[in-house]
């Protein structure tokens, strides 16, 4: 049923529902393992936040000129992609402010933070980017929390958190790249 809704909104009700849902889910299968004794592996969810722009991003704010708000999104876009990250980083930061719920205005932002070497801003502005997807194409952080959470409850599941390995390696690699 939720896979027929395109749009998401982070922390709207169908949102909170999907979340809601997951939580059962996964509840009721680790329950039947639990009840046989059968081992169960489980993942963190992890997916690269860093390559991998939004698919789709939503305004809520109120009172916004979309015509203005267009504009300069699109100029922030232009002088990005002509190398100006100054001025793009102004652009976007400054749309952030009037609404911080785009999407890609947070991914423009952490591809920015990553290009100076500020990896731990980049970081968090990749999270947010993916976490406002409006596409729920990648699984939000609230559902690791959850993964997390049951993990610690049935004696029978083994955490693999992969998010973290993936993670600490990633930001690794990249700094080592740059540095030959």
């Amino acid at each position: 049923r939720m896979a027929k809704n395109q749009k998401i909104i982070f922390n709207s009700e169908l949102y909170k529902l999907g979340i809601k849902q997951f939580d059962a889910n996964l509840e009721q299968i680790l329950e039947i393992f639990s009840a046989r004794k059968i081992p169960v592996f489980l993942s963190t969810i992890v997916s690269n936040e860093k390559d991998l722009k939004p698919m789709l991003s939503e305004r809520t704010g109120q009172n916004i000129d979309d015509k203005q708000w267009d504009e300069k999104f699109a100029n922030g876009e232009k002088l990005l992609l002509n190398g100006d990250t100054v001025k793009a980083y102004k652009i976007f930061s400054d749309l952030n402010k009037v609404d911080s719920t785009y999407a890609l205005t947070h991914y423009y932002l952490g591809r920015i933070a990553y290009k100076a070497g500020k990896f731990s801003e980049a970081k968090a502005c990749f999270k947010n980017a993916s976490e406002l997807d409006a596409l729920r194409f990648r699984g939000p952080e609230q559902m690791n929390e959850i993964i997390r959470k049951k993990a610690g409850e049935f004696k029978n599941v083994i955490l693999i958190n992969k998010k973290k390995i993936f993670e600490a390696n990633l930001f690794r690699l990249d700094y080592l790249i740059r540095l030959i």
